[in-house]
Parts: C-alpha cells; structure tokens; sequence
C-alpha cells in the first residue's frame, strides 16, 4: 500500500506527499508484464510464450508509467476521498519540490507531491425564516384576449383599402430619392412594403391617417423608420447593395401605390381548428379559456424560475467564506497556460462564487437525498434542447444522434446539463417548504420581472 501524508501549508491548503515502496511497485511491474504477455503475440514466440525481459523490452515503458500513474492517483483520491476533503479545482504538482526523473529500471521509492485547497467548513445557512416573492399575472384574461386577436389576424386574410392609413395597414411605397425638395434625376428608386407601425414619426402617421392610394409624402428611412440597422435599410428597404460604402441618400418622396390591411379570421369551426387542433374548441369562450388555461401555465413555470433563481441568490450570500484567492489562481494558472493577470483578476469573483454554489449545491443534494442524473436523463435533457432550439420533435431520430454525438464531445455541455437537472430536483424538493407571499402584476409588470431576473 502506497504511504500518504498530509501537511499543512497554509489555511485550507494541504501539501499530500505519497510514497511509492520500490518492492511493492516492483512486484506490481512483474505482474503488469505477465498479464499482458498472456494475450501478447510476437513474431517467432507462440501467444503468450514470449520471455518476461523481452516483454519488459517491447512493452515495459509504457505499462511501467501506466501502472504508476495509476497506483499514485489512486492513492491521491482514495486519501482525499477518507479525508472528506472538499477540494477546488484539481490537486496539482507541488512546484517547489523536486519531481523525481521515473523510468522503469529506478531501483528507488517513488514520490510524489501535490498541493490541494479546500472549501473552509461552514454551517448551511438555508432559508427557514425568509420570506420570497411569488408573482401572480393578475389580467390573463386580457393576454388571452390579446392572443386570440393576433390568432385571427395570423390566420386572416389581406384586403386592399384606398385611404385612412392606421398602424394596421401595410403600404406597397414608391421611394424616390429627392435632391431637395425635388426628385433626383438618375437617383435611387424602388419599391418596398412598409407597415405602418414600423414607422415612428408622428407627423407622417397624422397625415397618413388623412392620405389616400396615389398621395405622396416625404420619408427619411435611417430617422423616420423603427429600424436603425442603416446596412438593413439601405439594402432591403432602399434595395441598395448591402457593401454600398458611399455616402448614404437621406430623403425620399414616398408615393403610396397600393394600401392593404388584414381582416380577422372569423371564429369558425375552420379557425377553431386550425389553432387547437381538430374538435378541441367550438366557441370564443372555450378559446379564450383554453388561451388562459396556456398563460396561467405558463406564467406560473416561469415564477417558479425566477423563485429558484431568488432561492439561488440567497443561499449564495448567506453561505459565504473565505477562499484562499492566492492559491486558486495557481490552480487557473496551471491548468489555462497563457491566462494573463488582468483577465484572472476580473474572473476570480466569479470563479470563487462559482466554487462556493458548488460547495453548497453538493450540501444540500446530499442533505436531501436527490437522486442521481442518469447517463440517459443527460441524453434525454440535451435532446430537448436541441428539439426545441429547432422546433424538432426531441424524439427524432436524428435529434437522438445529435444529442449522442453530443454526450461523446462536448464535456462542458454534459456537465452543465447534469448539473441543471440536480439543480432542478434539488429545487422540487425544497421549494414546497420555502416561505412565499403572492405578489400579483400585470403581464407588462411580469415581463420586466422575468428580465430582470434572468439578466442577473
């Protein structure tokens, strides 16, 4: 058995010293090199008749550093493992001791050295006596309303209008660019549609709302439209070459050449079901039931988000200690060769935050007993978000081998998939004990609401 000691270097970071016996290791080597030559075969020996020093010869290098990578990290973990020890990052190579030269014919004790922060020991502060905010959308029936008029006008149909141009109206323009007040000879002209509601001048919508098919007005598309991209307005509203590097023309006559706006499906028995699908809906009040019974859904998947998130932010600042900052940059240094020390100072904050939910999501998924993430439930999750990213059935075939290639290349993303799924179930588990007082808001209110806690 391999010989481990731990010393203290510092507060929370250990120095484990591992010692090798030249018998044991040795002896190990003989057997190493007997099992392989069981299955070996080598020109001019039958299979597994070959002699044990020419074995050594082909092979033994290889097998020999194999068999002591192996013995030393398992001996590091399996101490660290009865130790408890709650280490950051990775244990690394002690720098200021002499690594010896290892080569398969050393007749020496081997050892190793290595060097291993800890999370201090802390009590779990949990959230028994705070009190969260549980929003509530307090008008569905008005998002309801809402979404069964974009329905309708999705599913309508275009009728051409010849004056009185509201937001709803789409206008087929004429644009003409204008030297001054009068049209530019050999200028820029095309013609484009253009909603509306894209435009946000006051004064051209006051006279639009006068104006009739055949009127002219003037527009300048790079103030006078929502769009500020000025390559998207040069090239799909002006049809202008989207490298066009010259100086860009300002202001255009705008002749309305055709005007049309959308007649709101009827709510038949055909829009009943093309929306809810065949015989689910027959009237507007099942509709609108069915629109709310979608929002209330829906809105209480995402208080519960924003809950877990508050829940989250909590634990983080009531779980706080004291990291050793000198020796985890060590750790980023060693293993991200090339990181420059402004780029480590900006991210050690979030690396130690990130450390510290590490420590305190381990807690409590032990505390609470959370079952384990399969290999499967990690295949299943990340095929579900490769469906829905796509608006393909996660179940697809190709969907499934997109997320098994996945599972074999992506490391980070397996991580942080199975993370996300014990986060997920550690949450089902606390959040029925959690204390929350409803908060009820408008959909606009919710919105900000969701926003804001996402951008956090």
């Amino acid at each position: 058995m391999p010989k481990v000691e731990k010393t203290t270097l510092q507060d929370n970071v250990y120095r484990i010293s591992i010692l090798l016996e030249k018998d044991e290791y040795k002896k190990e080597f003989t057997n190493k090199l007997k099992e392989y030559r069981k299955t070996a075969q080598w020109k001019g020996f039958r299979r597994g008749s070959a002699p044990i020093p020419f074995v050594k010869k082909m092979v033994g290098p290889q097998i020999f550093h194999e068999l002591i990578g192996n013995l030393s990290n398992k001996a590091l973990y399996d101490f660290v493992e009865g130790e408890k020890l709650n280490y950051i990052g990775s244990p690394i190579p002690s720098v200021d001791v002499d690594q010896q030269v290892v080569t398969m014919n050393m007749d020496e004790d081997i050892k190793f050295s290595y060097d291993i922060a800890v999370v201090p020991e802390s009590e779990l502060k949990e959230p028994t006596d705070h009190t969260f905010t549980f929003y509530k959308v307090n008008d569905l029936d008005k998002a309801s309303k809402k979404e069964l008029e974009n329905a309708r006008l999705s599913l309508g149909k275009m009728e051409e209008i010849e004056k009185k141009f509201d937001d709803k109206v789409t206008l087929t323009l004429k644009l003409s660019e204008l030297d001054g007040k009068k049209v530019k000879e050999g200028g820029i002209e095309h013609e484009v549609d253009i909603p509306v509601a894209m435009i946000n001048s006051d004064e051209i919508k006051k006279q639009l709302k006068k104006a009739k098919v055949g009127d002219t007005f003037t527009l300048a598309p790079f103030t006078d439209l929502t769009v500020k991209d000025e390559k998207q307005i040069a090239s799909q509203y002006l049809g202008m070459n989207p490298d066009y590097e010259g100086e860009l023309p300002q202001s255009f006559q705008a002749e309305i050449i055709k005007a049309a706006h959308k007649i709101p499906a009827e709510l038949n028995k055909e829009f009943f079901d093309q929306v809810f699908g065949p015989d689910v809906v027959d009237s507007e009040e099942k509709a609108l039931a069915k629109f709310e019974e979608f929002f209330e859904s829906k809105y209480k998947h995402e208080a519960n988000q924003i809950l877990l998130i508050n829940w989250k932010s909590y634990l983080q600042e009531n779980n706080k200690v004291d990291l050793p900052s000198d020796y985890i940059k060590k750790i980023i240094t060693t293993t991200n060769q090339g990181i420059d020390e402004e780029s480590l100072t900006k991210d050690l904050p979030i690396i130690e935050k990130d450390l510290l939910w590490s420590t305190t999501r381990s807690k409590l998924i032990a505390k609470y007993e959370v079952p384990e993430a399969t290999e499967h439930d990690i295949q299943h999750a990340i095929a579900h978000s490769i469906g829905s990213q796509y608006g393909i059935d996660p179940h697809h075939e190709i969907i499934i081998n997109i997320a098994k290639d996945t599972m074999k290349k992506d490391k980070q993303k397996v991580e942080a998939t199975y993370y996300g799924i014990m986060e997920g179930r550690l949450f089902d588990k606390v959040k029925d004990s959690l204390k929350t007082k409803d908060k009820m808001v408008s959909t606009e209110k919710f919105a900000e609401v969701i926003a804001e806690a996402f951008k956090a």
